[in-house]
C-alpha cells in the first residue's frame, strides 16, 4: 500500500468547499510541494553546513536559521488571528488515555515499537468515504501528520501520540506548524551530530528543501 500516493489521489478530489468543511486548510500546501521529489544529496549538503550550537546553517558569507514565519510562508499559510498550537499528550499518558483520542476503534500493533504502532490502513479506508463528518476529518488529519508532515519512520504505521494532536486540530482549530518546524529541525540536528547513524526522516524535510533551494541556486551560480 502506497499511503502517500493514495492520499494525494484523494486530495485531488477536494474542492474549496471540501477544504472548508474539513477544517484542514492548513494542509493545502501538500498538493503543491509533494509534486516535488525529495533531493537527498542537496539535504546532505545542507546538513553538512548545520551548526548544532546555534541551530542554524552556516555558509561562507552568512548564517541562516529557518523561522516559523518562513515555514508558514512556503506552506502558503497566513494566520488570521491568535494561534493555538496543537500539543502532544503528557509523556506519562497510558495506552488507554492515548487511544481515547482516536476517531475510530483501533488497537496498537504489538509487533511494532512504541510509539509508532498504530496501523494507518483503517484510517485511510475511513477517509476514502467522505461524509463530511468530524470523524472523517479527524482520520484525514491523522494521515496527513504521519504521512506528510511528521513522517512516521515505519511505512503503514503512525505515532500513537499524534492521535491527540490530530483531534485538537480537527475539533479546536489548533495548528501543527510549530510542531512541524520543531520536528524537522530535530531531525537535522540528529543527522548532523550522529553522522555514523542513519536517522529516519522526521518532520518535513521537503519544506526545508524548498526554503533553501533559492540560496543553493545562488551559491551554485556564484
Amino acid at each position: 500500500m502506497d499511503l502517500q500516493k493514495d492520499l494525494l489521489a484523494l486530495l485531488h478530489t477536494f474542492n474549496n468547499d471540501t477544504w472548508r468543511s474539513s477544517r484542514l486548510s492548513c494542509f493545502r500546501w501538500i498538493l503543491t510541494y509533494f509534486r516535488l521529489r525529495l533531493n537527498l544529496p542537496f539535504l546532505n549538503w545542507l546538513i553538512l553546513r548545520f551548526s548544532d550550537r546555534g541551530m542554524s546553517f552556516r555558509f561562507s558569507d552568512c548564517e541562516i536559521s529557518p523561522v516559523y514565519e518562513e515555514f508558514c510562508a512556503i506552506m502558503d499559510y497566513y494566520p488570521s488571528g491568535e494561534e493555538f498550537l496543537a500539543l502532544p499528550p503528557d509523556p506519562s499518558s497510558t495506552y488507554d488515555v492515548l487511544l481515547r483520542d482516536s476517531p475510530i476503534q483501533i488497537s496498537p500493533d504489538s509487533t511494532m515499537p512504541h510509539p509508532h504502532n498504530i496501523p494507518l490502513a483503517p484510517f485511510l479506508q475511513r477517509a476514502q468515504h467522505n461524509d463530511g463528518s468530524t470523524q472523517w476529518s479527524h482520520c484525514l488529519c491523522y494521515l496527513f501528520l504521519n504521512v506528510f508532515t511528521m513522517v512516521s519512520p515505519f511505512d503503514g504505521y503512525g505515532d500513537i501520540r499524534l492521535l491527540s494532536v490530530s483531534r485538537q486540530i480537527t475539533l479546536g482549530g489548533k495548528t501543527p506548524h510549530l510542531l512541524i518546524l520543531g520536528e524537522t529541525m530535530n531531525w537535522v540536528y540528529n543527522t548532523a551530530t550522529r553522522p555514523d547513524v542513519t536517522v529516519p526522516l522526521r518532520g518535513c524535510p521537503i519544506l526545508l528543501q524548498v526554503l533553501f533551494c533559492p540560496f543553493h541556486d545562488f551559491c551554485s551560480s556564484s
